[in-house]
């Protein structure tokens, strides 16, 4: 049920009641609008488009700078009204960095890093709110950390998913046989 706030203004006004919300029971809907502005105005507004499925990646060799910068997209995410349906991350990655002496293949020092990567997925982003959500997430980036933003695609939803070569295996096996009893 709607209660209309220009009503509940003028009683207020006249001295009929002490406060608006006093006397609206919970359940009821607060209605805005004015007197001289119809309610359809309201409901013939453009619905402002949305960007489909964004990852947003992030690396960076310091796992947990990483995670505190994930749960911090995800409260900008909340704070901005954008959904988010998924956050995932994918295994590490061995860098082997080598430097070398001047004019030789001689090795002066190795390091072996660990590159680590995690990925948010939001959903329904409003085209007006993403500029702001990315120039948001960008200030507040660590020194370190990469931000990628791109489309979700097929590709990147197999590479969450480590292979069960067994079953591959498996399933090589049963389509020789299939194929063995076809020819025959």
């Amino acid at each position: 049920m709607k209660v209309y706030n220009c009503f509940l203004q003028k009683a207020e006004r006249y001295g009929a009641i002490k406060s608006k919300t006093a006397i609206i029971p919970k359940g009821y809907e607060v209605k805005h609008f004015s007197l001289w502005e119809p309610d359809y105005l309201v409901l013939a507004k453009t619905k402002t488009p949305e960007y489909d499925e964004i990852n947003v990646q992030i690396k960076g060799f310091d796992f947990a700078v990483l995670e505190k910068f994930q749960s911090l997209i995800h409260r900008i995410a909340k704070q901005m009204s954008i959904d988010v349906t998924a956050s995932w991350a994918f295994p590490y990655q061995h860098l082997k960095v080598q430097t070398f002496y001047e004019n030789s293949s001689q090795i002066k020092t190795e390091y072996k890093l660990k590159l680590y990567e995690r990925n948010v997925q939001i959903i329904d982003a409003k085209s007006h709110i993403m500029p702001l959500f990315l120039e948001t997430l960008i200030t507040a980036c660590p020194p370190g950390v990469k931000i990628s933003v791109h489309e979700h695609t097929k590709e990147i939803e197999d590479a969450k998913y480590v292979p069960d070569y067994d079953a591959i295996e498996l399933q090589k096996q049963v389509d020789e046989i299939e194929a063995k009893k076809k020819k025959k």
